[in-house]
């Protein structure tokens, strides 16, 4: 699949001019039915927020094009014309797996000039023949088909591999004439154009928004290995129609210091039913704002309804299975009822873990915390007593029962944490910390929000991962880990059969253009990559046997 994604970073990098973004697209008319995952490149706004000559100086590309011919490595320098419609976008589709076979992506797009395409094509893939097929064009070059008529132009890759979901004989592998038959055959089919477009209503909403890229997602699409691959109660919340969202959607905006995806979850009926009967609420910022002064490294927030939650298992036949998990000590009408809904997750690093905290001291300062609101104060604390006995169990090992999780509460909330100091101090906390009020204040209005400190836990990383390299790769490294902030995320409202959300991964740079950041990247992360395969391929000696 070399040739295709090297064809694909050609096409990003090919739109140098604006041209009015069209929503009126031929190509959707070629979609398969069952497709899995479509992705849609608006090449228009990309063109404006990445320049390819900025790319062809990487070391990834120049290793791109190493076995390309001499008039292929000048044309990927200096592209001059694709004769693609740019203003229609790049499509990259992965099909439904509805057996044991590897479904290869598949990219669509609309040609400008089929001549201009073609000479593109035989450049990139020279003393290949084009061949005329009943709908159109085809080329194939190792084994990637690139096939053209008038509307549309497909790339594709051989997905005829074998992937046993259980072990067997592996087939015998087809020889290159029948594969390339049946590359042939695929693009044929590729070709033809459907009558009504296989999409919703859902799909075509999505690319009326403004945005760079468009992630859309059939969740009701399974392959046979997930499907065997999955967990007993996922299975039953699958068979019940209650396992999420049925379509899932997703705009991705470049700007200035972050990367945002706006997500669109579309559920069932039967999600959407309860969704009604038990409204959402927002987050409880009480919780965030016990939390001790420090740097959150991890905090998480978010509101569910404890009711619609039982609903939910009793309605997939899950109840019971969960019950019987617990051998009848905790069932989960208990739980049901003895907690609210508002909960809140956090690894704090404290700068001064004080005196009397042994625990938070061996852990170098940090603190985890899960804390929540008591609906039913007599049943949390059946709870409580019931887990707490299974943890003093004389079976468990004595490094187990140092890092025990201890519990305590009040009338109205209740704290988890490592450390028994951390977690009364918590209780005792007025709920004043002003950081968190501030850092949490924008996602008040939201059911849900967690913020990732990238730049402290790659830091962490950076002090691991420095020993026994050399100065140049710690530097490079540095580089690398160094550029990302945060990742955050919030949402969760309901309105109208779906749930949205927002994710955004912030860089330290806020002055550049975030995909101009990730190109800068690349050699970085590539060279580091490439160092550790090869460090990991060994050498033989000389004189040695071969």
């Amino acid at each position: 699949m070399k040739t295709i994604r090297l064809l694909i970073i050609l096409l990003l990098n090919c739109c140098p001019t604006l041209v009015i973004f069209s929503q009126k697209n031929t190509v959707l008319n070629y979609f398969p039915q069952d497709a899995k995952m479509i992705m849609k490149m608006n090449m228009t706004s990309l063109g404006q927020k990445m320049k390819w000559e900025e790319f062809t100086k990487s070391k990834m590309f120049e290793d791109m094009i190493k076995d390309a011919s001499e008039e292929g490595k000048a044309f990927l320098k200096n592209p001059t014309s694709t004769g693609v419609d740019m203003s229609q976008g790049i499509f990259v589709v992965i099909p439904s797996n509805n057996s044991n076979r590897k479904s290869e992506p598949i990219v669509y797009g609309v040609p400008s000039d089929t001549g201009q395409f073609a000479a593109m094509v035989k450049k990139l893939a020279p003393g290949e023949h084009t061949v005329k097929i009943s709908n159109g064009k085809l080329l194939i070059h190792k084994q990637t088909a690139i096939a053209w008529n008038n509307d549309i132009f497909v790339i594709t890759g051989d997905d005829n591999k074998e992937v046993p979901v259980y072990p067997a004989t592996e087939p015998k592998t087809p020889d290159d004439a029948t594969k390339t038959k049946q590359l042939a055959e695929k693009c044929k089919m590729l070709l033809t154009k459907r009558k009504i477009a296989s999409i919703n209503e859902h799909f075509t909403s999505l690319l009326k928004q403004d945005g760079d890229m468009y992630v859309w997602i059939n969740n009701m699409v399974q392959s046979q290995s997930q499907k065997t691959k999955a967990p007993q109660i996922v299975a039953m919340f699958n068979k019940n129609m209650l396992g999420g969202g049925n379509y899932s959607a997703g705009v991705i905006r470049f700007e200035n210091g972050r990367t945002t995806m706006q997500m669109t979850q579309y559920v069932s009926a039967t999600i959407d039913s309860l969704y009604k009967k038990y409204p959402t609420k927002n987050i409880n910022t009480q919780l965030t704002g016990k939390l001790p002064a420090g740097q959150p490294i991890f905090v998480y927030s978010f509101r569910f309804s404890p009711a619609m939650l039982n609903e939910v298992l009793l309605r997939a036949g899950a109840g019971r299975y969960l019950d019987s998990l617990s051998k009848k000590k905790i069932m989960m009408d208990d739980i049901v009822s003895a907690i609210r809904g508002d909960m809140t997750m956090a690894v704090i690093k404290l700068n001064d873990p004080g005196e009397g905290d042994s625990v938070t001291k061996a852990m170098n300062g940090i603190q985890v915390f899960l804390a929540g609101g008591i609906k039913d104060k007599q049943k949390f604390k059946a709870i409580s007593s019931a887990v707490q006995a299974e943890q003093n169990d004389t079976g468990k090992s004595q490094a187990a029962k140092k890092m025990k999780p201890v519990i305590l509460s009040d009338d109205s909330l209740f704290v988890v944490s490592l450390s028994q100091t951390a977690a009364q101090k918590f209780l005792e906390s007025s709920g004043t910390n002003q950081q968190m009020k501030t850092l949490f204040g924008p996602y008040e209005g939201y059911p849900s929000a967690f913020i990732i400190d990238l730049k402290t836990i790659l830091g962490f990383v950076m002090q691991g991962a420095s020993k026994n390299r050399s100065e140049e790769q710690v530097r490079q490294m540095s580089e690398a880990l160094g550029a990302f902030d945060k990742l955050v995320s919030y949402g969760g409202v309901y309105d109208h059969g779906s749930l949205s959300s927002t994710l955004q991964l912030t860089l330290t740079n806020q002055d550049e253009n975030s995909l101009k950041q990730f190109i800068d990247l690349f050699d970085p992360f590539y060279l580091m990559r490439n160092k550790k395969s090869s460090a990991s391929t060994p050498t033989l000696p000389q004189g040695s046997v071969q």
